[in-house]
């Protein structure tokens, strides 16, 4: 499998960011006056928003959560070290003492208890709690703008349709793109790094494809499949945050947590799903499954989840 430059690996991840802009932005252009109260500029505040201010905090505070929560599992702050610093390392096929060791570690049934934990309270809920705030002040925005322009806070009925859904999207989206440039240019400095320091005279065994972050596998994973679920998880969002707003009959109310739930516990899952894959194998944190079966069973887990989004997704659609 070909490994990409960092270059053409950005493109791709804002490739999606582009096909949308330019879909809303021709949206906006073949409908009727009603439908143009989505403002492409306020679209884009809430993508940098949720993008880079979002993205960088999610990290930073799922980054002291972890420390956190790994503490609380194993009660032991040389373990917690060990567990945390080794799980930001590559996998090693040729150290065997090093893979024993991590063997040993993915069977620890407190490192279970970890990233079952983690995935829910971290990816899960911090990531789609940050969601969920760009929404709500980018609808908040949309609102004074049409105040401004029009005299009345509220948008037409079909008009708010569509600024939830697409401002769902964006901060979706913008999240998953902002994680992928983070992922490809933290991977691309770290691969310059061990290559400097590598020695030139050694023997260097070929790496497994998805062991190179930068190779093209790794980067269809992530447009392809991280991406989309991404921007369902916020579009499912927007479109609870508009059920909570509705007067109509009948639509029921929901709280705060009625419009995250789905999310948080689908992100959840996902996360935990992979890393448990992973952990199967006998790692600690992600690595790439191996063997046609781990990735089978990858790959279900995934689908899965993204099926199950996609549909709760639609029937909220279908309300409207």
């Amino acid at each position: 499998m070909p490994s990409l430059r960092l270059p053409a690996a950005l493109l791709a991840t804002f490739l999606p960011s582009a096909y949308f802009f330019l879909h809303v932005h021709q949206h906006r252009d073949s409908h009727g006056q009603e439908r143009r109260i989505i403002d492409l500029g306020n679209l884009v505040r809430t993508y940098l928003l949720a993008g880079i201010l979002g993205t960088s905090l999610s990290m930073l505070i799922q980054s002291i959560l972890s420390y956190l929560i790994a503490l609380l599992s194993f009660r032991n702050n040389a373990t917690v070290m060990e567990y945390l610093t080794e799980s930001m390392k590559k996998s090693d096929v040729n150290d065997q003492v090093r893979t024993t060791r991590r063997r040993e570690m993915s069977r620890n049934p407190r490192y279970w208890l970890f990233i079952l934990l983690f995935c829910f309270l971290g990816p899960g809920l911090i990531e789609e709690g940050t969601k969920y705030l760009a929404i709500v002040f980018a609808v908040g925005r949309d609102h004074q703008l049409h105040l401004s322009k029009n005299g009345v806070a509220d948008a037409p009925a079909a008009g708010k349709f569509y600024l939830y859904l697409f401002t769902g999207c964006t901060a979706g989206l913008a999240f998953a793109t902002f994680e992928n440039v983070a992922f490809f240019v933290g991977a691309a400095l770290s691969s310059r790094e061990s290559g400097e320091q590598n020695n030139p005279t050694e023997i260097q065994t070929q790496p497994h494809p998805g062991d190179d972050p930068l190779s093209l596998l790794s980067v269809l994973e992530r447009v392809l499949i991280a991406t989309p679920g991404h921007t369902m998880a916020g579009a499912l969002i927007g479109m609870n945050l508009l059920t909570r707003g509705s007067s109509r009959r009948l639509v029921p109310t929901i709280d705060v947590w009625e419009v995250l739930r789905d999310p948080v516990l689908l992100h959840g899952l996902w996360d935990f799903w992979l890393l448990a894959v992973s952990a199967w194998e006998g790692n600690v944190g992600w690595q790439h499954p191996r063997t046609k079966s781990t990735i089978c069973v990858a790959l279900l887990g995934v689908i899965g989840v993204q099926v199950i989004l996609a549909s709760l997704l639609w029937d909220k659609l279908s309300q409207y």
